[in-house]
């Protein structure tokens, strides 16, 4: 199937799956209403999956449909005239075009505010790698100045403005998860390289707050069939946090190893303050750091929620170790070969923890 038959098929997707469900209400109504069960409200559902998926006017095209339907499925009595007829169209279609009218507004306020969050981001991603494009300039050209405290500038300047185009990134490839037009590019990469590309990133700023990151390796696969840039950021998304909340001092471990024969476990270690079980599940979502500023705990930002949608899209989980008590410890798993899970975005692969 190429993909203009599933775009296609996408497109269509919600109006067959309403279609399905009107007739599937009609058929309900025929045979229940006579015995005084009253199942109009549900001819709202379809109406209403229609309106948020494809918009106002197949909306209509539906609810037309779904007021004829339930005048069809009507058990009419003999007391039941035409007027009692028309009167019961007119209202359970009065509620449908209430229904449509509330949802696209909610709709188009959602694309709205998608475009324009788009719109913010793309802008800010041009001056932020103008930025870094500067200031790695700068660097070469005051290679030979032993000024301390202008390289010390110069790095804590590098270091926010990488943190900030990461945070942009993210924002935009989460849009892109949730309109499942992520596409995967899979290949073979070597599991040391991964971890070493992942620690080059941060270990600039691993060493301005004078903190050492370990590597243990304990898994018979040297390589793994992944997409390398989703992986890749996942582990510097996490070691960013581990950076930002471990002790001074103190180490941070990074380990990977094997817990069934098709996939790599990775394990990130940091010896902070760690994270309270009432949020341990909830720092992956969207919109956890904003909860959490507002209880007071530390913000955990949108790394974590690129992170998960980066790792169930290849097949795999990602979730905090509720056992670890000295800090936090981060846990992921990916398929050895993400490639030989055919539906690498809808079937999930088992572990045992």
């Amino acid at each position: 199937m190429n993909k203009n038959s599933n775009s296609r098929l996408s497109k269509y997707f919600p109006f067959i799956v309403a279609c399905l469900l009107l007739l599937a209400v009609g058929a309900v109504d025929f045979f229940y209403s006579h015995y005084g069960y009253n199942v109009k409200i549900f001819y709202v559902l379809p109406v209403a999956i229609i309106s948020w998926y494809n918009g106002l006017r197949p909306a209509l095209i539906v609810a037309v449909i779904s007021t004829i339907i339930n005048m069809a499925a009507t058990d009419h009595e003999a007391s039941y005239t035409i007027f009692l007829q028309i009167w019961d169209a007119v209202s359970i279609g009065a509620v449908m075009i209430f229904a449509i009218v509330a949802i696209d507004i909610q709709r188009e306020s959602r694309i709205a505010q998608e475009k324009l969050v788009n719109f913010i981001v793309h802008d800010l991603r041009s001056p932020v790698t103008n930025i870094l494009s500067g200031l790695q300039t700068i660097k070469i050209i005051t290679e030979e100045d032993e000024d301390e405290t202008l390289d010390e500038i110069i790095d804590m300047a590098e270091i926010s403005s990488n943190r900030l185009l990461t945070l942009i990134n993210s924002i935009l490839d989460i849009s892109k998860f949730e309109q499942r037009s992520m596409n995967l590019n899979p290949e073979k990469v070597e599991i040391a390289d991964l971890i070493e590309e992942a620690k080059s990133e941060v270990m600039q700023w691993a060493n301005q707050e004078h903190m050492v990151i370990e590597t243990n390796i304990e898994t018979q696969f040297t390589s793994i069939t992944v997409d390398k840039n989703l992986t890749l950021r996942t582990i510097i998304n996490v070691l960013g946090n581990a950076i930002k909340y471990n002790k001074p001092g103190k180490p941070i471990i990074i380990r990977v190893y094997q817990k069934s024969e098709s996939t790599v476990r990775f394990s990130i270690k940091d010896h902070g303050e760690g994270i309270p079980k009432e949020w341990q599940k909830k720092i992956f979502d969207k919109f956890a750091q904003i909860q959490a500023k507002q209880t007071g705990m530390p913000s955990t930002g949108l790394g974590l929620t690129f992170s998960r949608e980066a790792i169930t899209a290849q097949g795999g989980k990602i979730w905090v170790d509720d056992s670890f008590t000295d800090g936090t410890n981060i846990l992921f798993f990916v398929p050895v070969d993400i490639t030989a899970n055919k539906k690498i975005n809808s079937k999930k692969i088992e572990e045992k923890r």
